[in-house]
């Protein structure tokens, strides 16, 4: 579903807005949450449930493109 592609950049200068910089706090206070959550996260045997991690991920990605959309166009490979 996330498959590499072609990134084009918009010509436009853009800043940030606020509500971007606060999406991408969320996001990043999201990820510190679920690092904080695993359990033995340095433990060099853990193991960790792959629907958490690919959740995770997607959650990750949809709202990185959630910000970024007025930037940059993504396209899948063909």
């Amino acid at each position: 579903i996330w498959a590499h592609g072609t990134i084009t950049y918009n010509k436009k200068e853009k800043k940030m807005k606020n509500e971007e910089v606060q999406k991408l706090v969320q996001l990043r206070t999201h990820v510190i949450k679920f690092y904080n959550d695993l359990v033995e996260a340095h433990s060099p045997t853990a193991v960790m449930n792959t629907r958490d991690t690919a959740i995770l991920c997607e959650e990750i990605i949809s709202s990185l493109d959630d910000v970024v959309r007025d930037y940059v166009n993504f396209q899948k490979e063909s």
